[in-house]
């Protein structure tokens, strides 16, 4: 039976000439431009421990964009020939690594459609099969736990009924080549990251998930029917791994870690790699204000009096002063008044309303409340949400207030 996703997203043309083995249940996707350190994550995965069953492929994604100079190209051609060499010298029956060269249009080359050519070719892969196995996303310059296949696999066979997760992630610290000053950089940056969603949590925002790139699983069903991955320059993983919270489909992986690099980049325009690089060339990482969560509480703790209520216009006068702008701006009276009228449970209400008030929309008021809340140093901001909310405890490190965030991010 023809595939309707590949016809219609990718067609149906293989990649890769190896056939797959009949018993294939994970394939992890590596988009590769010009990476330096591709063996060590190879090796990485090499070395984790491997299911009693089943046979799992690494497929790496070498690519770049169409005008690069000769040097991009010929160092390209090399990793594909040293991914092949790999293949020879590790494979066995129950793991291969597989290497795919695909020059990108310049207009959309970037690692959402190199994570697209990857994922699209693993969906043919498992057609083949057939199987509905697991497509892993994974960064070149990353390592992983020796538990990664097992505890990605563990999740989805005992939860069936989720479509997708993201994985818990830790930048190394302890990495003998990271200057003081790079460590002081990838931890306020973790800090920011870690404490925007502790933050989200605590306010009750039901889409408090990390979305980062590198630490992504999704069924091959599932990815799919949400049609498949976006071909954005950056950003890509916010906006894939939101389709399915938005639908409560997607889960938390805290028993296993990925450890991404802690280098910087400029090749995207934010994220990991930019933030260092900025930290490290004089810029204050900063995050957002508290004050911005504490107007956001109160829009939720007062959501199940207002559905009572049914009062819009009352309920928005209530709402402190920049959220209440924002809402109305953006339709908010309308808006809720149209999903009063469509529902007879706040639950159902309480649903609808965080599909409308989703993550674009938290993130879009964010950047409006900065002129009234100007965001703050992290170190600050993150360690006054600790003092907060474990009034008994206090980080006298940096390092010591990140582990702190990451130990609560597992919440095991």
């Amino acid at each position: 039976m023809e595939n309707r996703y590949l016809l219609k997203y990718a067609g149906d043309s293989l990649l890769t000439a190896e056939p797959p083995n009949p018993d294939l249940q994970i394939i992890v996707v590596i988009p590769a431009y010009a990476e330096p350190d591709l063996l060590v994550c190879l090796d990485s995965l090499r070395r984790a421990h491997r299911p009693a069953q089943g046979s799992m492929e690494i497929l790496v994604v070498i690519n770049y964009p169409e005008s690069v100079g000769h040097s991009i190209v010929s160092q390209s051609q090399e990793q594909w020939h040293l991914v092949n060499q790999y293949n020879r010298q590790f494979s066995t029956n129950q793991i291969k690594v597989l290497g795919i060269v695909q020059p990108l249009p310049d207009r959309q080359a970037g690692v959402g459609l190199a994570r697209k050519i990857g994922m699209d070719e693993a969906v043919r892969r498992f057609d083949q099969v057939p199987y509905d196995g697991l497509i892993v996303n994974l960064d070149a310059d990353c390592r992983v736990d020796e538990n990664y296949f097992l505890a990605i696999l563990e999740k989805f066979r005992s939860r069936p009924e989720i479509w997708a997760a993201s994985i818990h992630f830790e930048h190394p610290l302890a990495d003998p080549g990271l200057t003081g000053h790079q460590q002081q950089a990838i931890i306020e940056y973790e800090l920011h990251l870690r404490y925007f969603i502790e933050a989200q949590r605590y306010v009750a925002l039901p889409f408090a998930y990390q979305t980062v790139g590198s630490c992504m699983a999704v069924r091959s069903s599932a990815y799919q029917k949400m049609g498949g991955m976006n071909t954005r320059q950056a950003g890509e993983d916010f906006y894939f791994l939101h389709k399915f919270i938005a639908i409560g489909k997607l889960a938390e992986i805290n028993e296993t870690t990925v450890f991404p690099s802690a280098r910087d980049s400029f090749r995207v325009p934010f994220g990991t790699g930019r933030a260092i690089g900025l930290i490290l060339n004089g810029s204050e990482q900063k995050t957002y204000s508290w004050d911005c969560f504490l107007q956001l509480k109160q829009m939720v703790d007062t959501l199940e009096s207002f559905y009572h209520e049914k009062n819009p216009s009352r309920w928005l006068e209530d709402l402190p002063q920049e959220l209440r702008r924002y809402l109305l701006q953006n339709q908010g009276q309308e808006k809720l008044e149209e999903i009063i009228r469509q529902t007879t449970r706040y639950e159902t209400f309480l649903n609808r309303f965080f599909q409308w008030f989703n993550a674009f929309r938290l993130m879009k008021f964010l950047n409006g409340a900065r002129t009234q809340f100007p965001d703050r140093p992290v170190m600050n901001q993150a360690l006054d949400f600790q003092q907060m909310v474990a009034p008994g405890v206090c980080s006298e490190t940096a390092e010591e207030l990140l582990v702190w965030y990451r130990t609560r991010a597992k919440r095991l």
